[in-house]
């Protein structure tokens, strides 16, 4: 991947967020940081720079971002910034794009996650997304990287990287792109089972390079976005299809952590279901501090059917009352709603939500 021509936005940005507030209670010896894999939910600014089509790299996107636009398919921060607060890093991880991403800017980690991918290496390479998919976001990790930290840790790699999380976010899009508007003829628990047998893949290869603690996030309820509840199917409700999709992948997601537990006999796994607690707000909204469920809170064109498109307008409008808004956009949540699945990641003791551990335990181990 070319580094170049990335605005000097970045360069500042692990200094300049967080510095007065997120205060240093004694964690810095025992852990460091957190490298992020996935999709647009976790993505930090990778889309603008790269090949990808899926881009946020506009107003009204950080809107509510101390900094502004950086890429954030958000108003505001995402899961992982959010998550990061929550761990108390002095600053957020960069995005991998960041032509500064090296030597001291990445001891708190990198971020790889990329706008339209999947699981699945063809989800990435379908022509709606030509994204970068986890696969490469691996390599990348691997390649680039990992180097800086064997000439910062050399011996001490090993231990040094079971200080940090990796998260893992994916599977919207191999569903929403690749099997529920153009699957083959596959059964849906078939398609599934390729998603699993892919990400453990992924897990696996990350297992090899070092990583020791997982937090692995499920998709949100995919029924119930913007885009697909004003299609036809939806006609303003959530999509019964669309939502067993991702109800059965989060839950062989959680079966996941026990089945791949004995072959990564070193790693700890948190699995944090995305669909349950987005479901719940969805459900009962007013109880979590919101009213508007369905619509997307920045001006999302048409998508020519009838219903919302995924993505904000350029230097369109937004609403005003952004924290009572479960959806930014088309599909994404707004930074509202990506605190409380943050908070529940972090701290949650029910078991429907963060499984077998949350992640405030899980970085103690």
């Amino acid at each position: 991947m070319t580094k170049s021509n990335i605005p000097f936005l970045f360069l500042s940005l692990s200094l300049l967020l967080c510095a007065s507030t997120c205060e240093k209670v004694g964690k810095e010896e025992e852990f460091k940081g957190m490298f992020v894999f996935g999709s647009s939910l976790l993505d930090n600014g990778n889309n603008g720079y790269t090949r990808m089509t899926a881009k946020a790299s506009y107003l009204p996107y950080g809107i509510d971002f101390p900094v502004g636009t950086t890429g954030r398919f958000s108003n505001g921060k995402t899961i992982a910034d959010w998550l990061g607060d929550f761990l108390e890093f002095p600053g957020y991880v960069p995005a991998f794009v960041n032509p500064h991403a090296t030597g001291e800017a990445v001891l708190h980690g990198v971020n790889y996650a990329a706008a339209g991918s999947g699981a699945l290496d063809a989800t990435g390479e379908m022509e709606a997304m030509t994204s970068t998919s986890l696969n490469e976001q691996i390599k990348n990790f691997q390649g680039v990287t990992l180097p800086e930290f064997n000439r910062k840790f050399a011996d001490n790699l090993p231990l040094t990287l079971t200080k940090y999380v990796f998260l893992i976010g994916t599977g919207g899009f191999d569903y929403l792109i690749n099997y529920l508007y153009s699957h083959d003829g596959i059964s849906l628990q078939e398609f599934t089972e390729s998603m699993i047998a892919a990400l453990s893949d992924h897990i696996k290869k990350l297992y090899e390079l070092g990583a020791r603690k997982f937090v692995l996030l499920s998709t949100e309820p995919l029924g119930c976005v913007p885009v697909v509840r004003s299609s036809p199917l939806g006609q303003g409700s959530c999509v019964d299809s669309f939502d067993h999709a991702a109800k059965l992948f989060a839950g062989r997601m959680q079966s996941l952590v026990d089945e791949i537990k004995p072959q990564l006999p070193e790693a700890n796994l948190v699995f944090v279901n995305v669909y349950n607690i987005m479901k719940d707000i969805i459900d009962d909204p007013t109880s979590h501090g919101f009213n508007e469920t369905s619509k997307p809170c920045c001006e999302v064109p048409s998508n020519g059917r009838g219903g919302y498109g995924m993505l904000c307008m350029r230097n369109g409008a937004a609403c005003e009352d952004r924290s009572s808004h479960v959806f930014w956009d088309g599909i994404h949540p707004t930074q509202a709603a990506a605190h409380i699945v943050a908070k529940k990641a972090y701290q949650s003791e029910l078991r429907e939500e963060v499984y077998p551990i949350n992640v405030k335990k899980l970085v103690t181990l």
